[in-house]
């Protein structure tokens, strides 16, 4: 089982390659609300929202969300509000991914 150290350095990771991306794309496009849904079971959610904060990120729990059932929404890095957050969140997704993380892409549309 992965440590909430190795999640707090993957997610710094993370975020500097969706940061990156998302400074090479225009904010053109629907203003979105996307992000990276992380399940990390039997974990204390007080654990994992220190070590998702340590990593200059924000996130929020949610608990038996319907299909994606219970796991932590991690915002996406930077200041876009379209396509920037949507790059930056599908980037963020990629690397959790090659990482080992059980990750989700999350798509909303404000």
């Amino acid at each position: 089982m992965a440590t909430l150290t190795a999640l707090t350095r993957d997610l710094e990771h993370a975020a500097a390659h969706a940061s990156q991306a998302a400074a090479a794309v225009s904010d053109g496009g629907t203003c979105n609300c996307d992000g990276v849904f992380l399940r990390l079971p039997r974990r204390r959610a007080e654990k994992v929202l220190a070590a998702i904060n340590a990593a200059g990120l924000r996130a929020t729990k949610w608990e038996r969300h319907p299909y994606y059932g219970t796991g932590y929404l991690v915002s996406p890095p930077g200041g876009g509000q379209a396509d920037k957050r949507a790059k930056a969140a599908d980037t963020m997704y990629e690397r959790l991914r090659e990482a080992g993380w059980d990750a989700s892409q999350y798509h909303q549309s404000d």
